[in-house]
C-alpha cells in the first residue's frame, strides 16, 4: 500500500484491499470505481459492481476527457476497475481493455436514442475513506448508499 500520494494511488489502495479483503470483489470481474473529495483532508473512493455497460456518446473519442466515460483503468487479479480522471485522456489502449470486459455498448454512439440504467438499490459497494496526507489512515464502509447520502467515518488526519 502506498503512504503518500495522489488520488490515483488512494484508488490504488482502495482497489488493493478490496480486492484481498472485501466478500464483494467475488461478485463480478468488473468494477466501477467513483472519487468524492470529502473535505480539504479527506478523499473517498468507491467502488461498486459496475452492472451496465458504458455507453459511449460522440464526444468520447479517443484523446478527450469527459466525466461520463472513464479514462483510467487498473486490473488487479483478473477483475478491472475503471474510473474517470480528469487529468487523463480516453486512450486507445482503454478503449481495448474495456471491450475485453465487454463492457462498452456502442450501439449509442452516433446519437442518444435510449438513456439506458440499472438502479439498483440494494446494490452493495465499498467505500474507502482516507486521509489525503497519509494513504494508510483509512476506513473502509460497506453500503448501499453512495457517498454524500451518509455521514462519513470519522479519522484523525493531523
Amino acid at each position: 500500500m502506498i503512504a503518500n500520494g495522489d488520488q490515483n494511488d488512494a484508488v490504488k489502495n482502495a482497489i488493493y484491499d478490496f480486492v484481498k479483503k472485501s466478500r464483494l470483489s467475488k461478485k463480478s470481474d468488473v468494477f466501477k470505481v467513483n472519487i468524492t473529495h470529502v473535505n480539504d483532508k479527506v478523499l473517498a473512493v468507491s467502488i461498486i459492481e459496475a452492472v451496465d455497460k458504458l455507453m459511449p456518446d460522440p464526444d468520447n473519442k479517443i484523446g478527450t476527457s469527459h466525466s461520463n466515460f472513464p479514462t483510467r483503468y487498473l486490473e488487479q487479479e483478473g477483475k478491472l476497475f475503471y474510473w474517470y480522471d480528469s487529468t487523463d485522456v480516453i486512450t486507445l489502449r482503454l478503449i481495448s481493455v474495456l471491450s475485453e470486459y465487454n463492457q462498452i455498448d456502442s450501439t449509442n454512439v452516433n446519437s442518444i436514442v435510449e438513456i439506458k440504467g440499472t438502479l439498483n438499490e440494494s446494490l452493495k459497494g465499498v467505500d474507502y475513506f482516507f486521509c489525503k496526507k497519509n494513504l494508510l489512515k483509512f476506513k473502509r464502509v460497506v453500503t448501499d448508499r453512495a457517498v454524500g447520502w451518509y455521514d462519513p467515518p470519522k479519522l484523525n488526519c493531523k
